[in-house]
């Protein structure tokens, strides 16, 4: 009986499949559906940006148990006259976990792939502020409504999103300290919604320097989010950066750097000075 199951099996194997393999266009959207419901928002926005702005228009076309190296070449030279070595390494992890989930679905997937290196990521230097800047910025920023969310993002090195999602509940200002319970994150449906911390580690106690402390007493209070948005909402990251952190830069006259930067200055800082 196991010999007679054996040979159907190989029978099976060997015959043509009835059903046609997907396109990678076409896999790729009943994967980014499935992924909808079991990925944090940034990353399912991440996967569909890489298929639509990458993968469709270079390889859409291909089945995917017709896949060639020439093929993976074909995107992977598209993408280094586009992007960087790194959002070009995302964008190949990207095809290799969907083309992973369809061979779990039972599809037939060629393994071109595994013929074809990643793209190397590029390491790219950390930019900080001088503590020149750093005083600068602390200056122009003394009384700006913002002005706390900027001392703790470059004292405390606060992420973007765990600043946007501070609530006033976990400010303790007699105590010197605050705790980060929650991140400002956009939502499938565009909005900005507050989530718990990615890991375990994300959710701390911060123990704050006299010049947080006296920001946040300065800080107007609006409701129950430190820095709410217009509508009462987490403010959006995209907000932070072009409405208020470029006017600030600006006026401080720091470099053009981005918002990130605050947090690899706190960390720059804090090892300097042991």
């Amino acid at each position: 009986e196991a010999q007679a199951l054996a040979d159907a099996a190989a029978h099976e194997a060997e015959a043509p499949s009835l059903v046609a393999s997907p396109t990678v266009r076409d896999w790729l959207a009943e994967w980014l559906t499935r992924k909808r419901a079991t990925v944090r928002p940034q990353t399912y926005f991440a996967y569909e940006a890489h298929a639509r702005l990458h993968i469709v228009p270079a390889i859409g076309h291909v089945r995917i148990d017709a896949l060639t190296p020439p093929h993976i070449d074909t995107l992977h030279a598209s993408l280094a006259r586009r992007v960087s070595g790194t959002t070009a390494h995302h964008v190949h992890m990207t095809l290799k976990a969907a083309l992973n989930g369809a061979a779990k679905r039972g599809h037939r997937v060629s393994n071109a792939l595994a013929a074809v290196d990643a793209p190397h990521r590029h390491t790219k230097d950390i930019e900080t502020l001088t503590r020149a800047e750093v005083d600068r910025l602390l200056k122009a920023a003394y009384g700006d409504p913002l002005e706390a969310l900027y001392v703790l993002a470059v004292t405390l090195g606060m992420r973007e999103g765990e600043l946007l999602g501070l609530r006033w509940q976990h400010v303790h200002l007699e105590a010197r300290r605050l705790v980060v319970a929650t991140n400002a994150t956009r939502a499938l449906d565009g909005s900005h919604v507050l989530t718990a911390p990615k890991t375990a580690a994300g959710k701390r106690t911060l123990y704050l320097p006299r010049i947080a402390v006296d920001a946040l007493v300065r800080t107007p209070r609006a409701g129950d989010l430190v820095w709410p948005g217009p509508d009462g909402q987490p403010m959006p990251a995209q907000t932070l950066f072009s409405r208020r952190w470029v006017p600030m830069r600006k006026g401080a006259r720091i470099r053009a750097v981005s918002f990130h930067a605050l947090r690899h200055t706190a960390a720059t800082l804090a090892l300097e000075d042991g």
